[in-house]
């Protein structure tokens, strides 16, 4: 009872309406998706001879793309020939463009009569006119929003223009759709529809698109699968590397930050095709239960992944260090100064612009030069901006652009640049709150937590438009610094600055989590410190053995964290400075006194361990137990805070 009652409170601060609620809740066990008739598809399928697929580079494309091109493959066989275009970012650009539009009559012009654009499209207006004056015959398979005329296709699938059932549907939960329509005309069904539901689930989690309705669903199937132990053994092998240890992926976690990194890789900083094979040939081998042993595509993506993330880093460290310096935190949008390399840096920009959004709470442009050209990723985390409008009052400053509210893609002249700068930060928006799901007194506070396992099983997953609820906590009592209900311990710090803002951020068999947002009436700064929660005891360091079994496994670890010490001998460093992030200097043993500075200087900012259960600072240490015992006194004099040493064995 409680918890749906919870459950409702937060859906109606949200603005859902009973009706909406009552569906919410009932979704948590009902996994049912509505498939349309796709019967106008079929029969522009049966009226093409040849078939070429148009996707794009990044997850949601690849997967879209290697479903509906398997599907296809299966239905018609050997009767329609059926080819697979996956754009280049450096060398095309994105979707169905000019660049593209060249490339496609210049390689199959001769060879197929029919295309499909699949997460692209809908925008290619004059581009699909083009190929249909070639006597091409066009659908187009898309979701993105448009501000143009529709293109005159033979036929359009878009949750605006077809009743696929829910108008937030990214491009591989369209095919998805397609896909469960057409399982009823192919044998061994029920293999294939677990491996494209996975792969479904998958791509609507790395396409952040509201987790509601269908969306929950396809992605609330994926983990019922990977709950009873299912994940296509390419893709566990793929975890399994990345991870350091057998297990399954279980969470959004696992897939936001190790498995879709890794699948999305390629399209940033290499050749789709890498990734595209990986997911076809993991639906083919399912499909005929084969087994490959090797996997070249998995070193392959690693290895990619690896140069993704030194460049990314490289990118986010100069950004910082810019904003920082400059103090562009101050302005009312970030624009740092624009990022100059190889070219490759502006397949990362996207990702450093959301995060700087995400740290600073501000409308972020991020821009890389290529030639006299600044091309920028733009993201947006106010929900009372539209940032595509924002860059359309300044179109004579900006070549093109395209995008939705929250996120932007952007190009403009090198020469334009300043004042560019200088014009966006002339607007003015309300500044970023924290939108409030639930006020609680101690007592309903108590009341929460004592149901918390049994509200994030109805909530989740959680993600865009379905995030971890925020509760706002009055009335509390400044001698109950944490929360003792029903066994569990509630990390939540005591402060005297009232009242407390906070995210319900993980549960664990023992434990409930929160993060602090806000202390009190004031909005911190994110260089604030906002809070270490008492696992952390203000006054001790916390000490934590780990065994590494393998020099990979130890890499992948120090490359898990981004903010981090590492404290070794001098002979020790030769061992490891080939598996440290770039840039990174560990602290030698003789040079305790740099320790203690970078302690001092470190304790201004925020140190994530683990965002689910523990903020603070990460040390990682490979011989210390009587040596840093014997500094123990003053290395919490120097941090105001707690320290994690963590002690490496390495097997």
């Amino acid at each position: 009872m409680w918890d749906t009652i919870f459950v409702s409170h937060i859906l109606k601060s949200r603005n859902f309406t009973p009706d909406e609620i009552e569906k919410y809740i009932k979704q948590h066990t009902d996994y049912e998706i509505k498939v349309p008739s796709f019967d106008k598809f079929i029969s522009f399928l049966e009226n093409s001879k040849s078939i070429l697929i148009v996707g794009d580079y990044d997850v949601d494309g690849i997967v879209s793309s290697s479903v509906l091109n398997f599907i296809l493959k299966k239905i018609f066989e050997d009767k329609k020939n059926i080819f697979v275009f996956i754009p280049n970012r450096f060398t095309h650009g994105y979707g169905l463009n000019q660049n593209t539009l060249r490339c496609i009559l210049r390689q199959y012009k001769n060879k197929v009569d029919t295309l499909i654009t699949v997460d692209n499209g809908i925008s290619s207006y004059r581009e699909i006119q083009l190929l249909r004056e070639e006597g091409l015959r066009i659908a187009v398979i898309d979701h993105h929003r448009f501000d143009g005329p529709s293109p005159k296709a033979e036929l359009i699938i878009h949750p605006h223009f077809f009743d696929i059932g829910y108008s937030y549907l990214c491009a591989s939960g369209i095919v998805y759709k397609i896909a469960l329509f057409f399982l009823n005309w192919l044998r061994n069904s029920e293999k294939l529809e677990r491996v494209i539901t996975f792969f479904a689930g998958l791509a609507t989690i790395a396409d952040v698109v509201p987790l509601l309705e269908d969306n929950r669903k396809i992605v609330k199937r994926l983990f019922s699968l990977t709950s009873k132990g299912y994940v296509p053994s390419k893709i566990l092998k793929m975890f399994i590397r990345a991870y350091g240890k057998e297990t399954l992926p279980t969470s959004s976690f696992h897939f936001s930050h190790i498995i879709i990194p890794r699948l999305n890789a390629p399209g940033r900083v290499d050749d789709p095709y890498v990734s595209f094979n990986l997911v076809y040939k993991t639906i083919w081998q399912t499909y005929h239960s084969i087994e490959d042993k090797i996997d070249e595509e998995l070193i392959k993506i690693e290895s990619i992944n690896r140069k993704r993330q030194e460049l990314q880093s490289k990118v986010l460290d100069f950004v910082t260090r810019n904003i920082e310096k400059k103090e562009l935190y101050k302005n009312n949008v970030i624009v740092p100064d624009y990022v100059e390399g190889s070219g490759l840096e502006a397949g990362v920009i996207g990702i450093v612009a959301s995060k700087i959004a995400n740290k600073y709470k501000k409308p972020t442009f991020i821009f890389s030069r290529l030639g006299d050209i600044l091309k920028g990723s733009v993201r947006n985390p106010i929900d009372s901006i539209d940032i595509t409008e924002v860059i359309g009052n300044y179109r004579d400053l900006v070549l093109k652009f395209g995008g939705h509210k929250k996120a932007a893609g952007i190009e403009i002249k090198l020469e334009n640049f300043e004042r560019f700068r200088q014009e966006i930060n002339l607007i003015k928006y309300k500044q970023y709150q924290y939108d409030i799901d639930l006020e609680l007194t101690p007592f309903f506070f108590n009341k929460f937590v004592s149901y918390a396992d049994r509200i994030v099983n109805i909530m989740e997953p959680f993600g865009e438009k379905n995030e971890k609820p925020i509760l706002k906590l009055v009335n509390l009592k400044p001698e109950s610094p944490t929360f003792n209900v029903s066994g569990k311990k509630v990390f939540l710090e005591y402060n005297n600055h009232y009242p407390i803002v906070a995210r319900l951020s993980g549960i664990s068999n023992k434990s409930i989590f929160f993060e602090t947002l806000q202390l009190g009436e004031k909005n911190l700064h994110p260089r604030e410190k906002i809070i270490f929660p008492d696992s952390m005891v203000y006054k001790e360091f916390y000490l934590i053995s780990a065994k590494i079994k393998s020099l990979e496994s130890m890499r992948l670890l120090f490359n898990s964290y981004r903010d981090f010490i590492i404290i070794c001998k001098s002979e020790e460093y030769e061992n490891l400075k080939n598996l440290l992030p770039p840039g990174h200097i560990p602290i030698f043993e003789k040079n305790i006194g740099l320790l203690i500075e970078n302690l001092k200087r470190l304790s201004e900012g925020i140190f994530i361990t683990n965002q689910s259960i523990i903020r603070g600072s990460m040390i990682f240490c490979m011989d210390f137990d009587e040596y840093f015992l014997s500094f123990r006194n003053e290395i919490i004099r120097s941090s105001n805070r707690g320290v994690i040493f963590v002690k490496l064995d390495y097997d």
